[in-house]
Order: structure tokens, then C-alpha cells, then sequence
């Protein structure tokens, strides 16, 4: 029983002899270091962003109610085709018969 406690307090203080050493003192002054981060920020807050797009969009003419309504016309043509046409997942309407093969 004193060879088991013996060698866990032995595993403990060198765990802790450890962590102290690891630990590192320096002389940085921590207002400093806030200073230089915030100063790194407000410069990468300035350049544009990855997936943020063109900060000032182009300038594209208005689009009047009569050209809008005459697209809307040309594509509801164009859907009301396409929907009498087939659709994608419904199969051949007359399955045709797979060809026998001879064993």
C-alpha cells in the first residue's frame, strides 16, 4: 500500500514540476499587446472579406412593368411546354420488354 501511494505521489509532483516550468514569465505589458490587436483588427476590418462581394454593386437601369410582364409571359409559355412534355422520374409510360437471352 505505501509502494502504491509512494509512486502516485511521485507521478503527481512531477506533474505539477512540470506545469510550473511550463508556465513562462514574461515582462509584456498586456495593454500593449490589447493596443496591437485592436490595431490588427481595425486593418483587416478595412480590406474586404472573403465571400463578401463587390462592397458597391454596379448601377443597373430600372426595369419597367411592361418588360417585366412581357418576360413573365415568354416564360410561362416556355413552362407551360415544358410541363407537358415528360418529367424526369416518370419512366417510360409502355415498358418495352428486355430482350431474351439464350443460356
Amino acid at each position: 500500500m505505501k509502494a502504491l501511494v509512494l509512486t502516485a505521489a511521485l507521478a503527481v509532483i512531477q506533474l505539477v514540476a512540470l506545469n510550473a516550468q511550463a508556465q513562462v514569465f514574461g515582462v509584456d505589458d498586456g495593454g500593449a499587446a490589447r493596443v496591437e490587436r485592436a490595431r490588427q483588427g481595425k486593418a483587416a476590418a478595412r480590406n474586404p472579406q472573403v465571400s463578401e462581394g463587390d462592397p458597391i454593386p454596379d448601377a443597373r437601369p430600372r426595369t419597367s412593368t411592361d418588360e417585366r410582364a412581357a418576360a413573365r409571359t415568354r416564360r410561362a409559355k416556355a413552362g407551360a411546354q415544358a410541363a407537358r412534355g415528360p418529367q424526369m422520374g416518370e419512366g417510360d409510360p409502355i415498358p418495352r420488354p428486355a430482350p431474351a437471352t439464350s443460356r
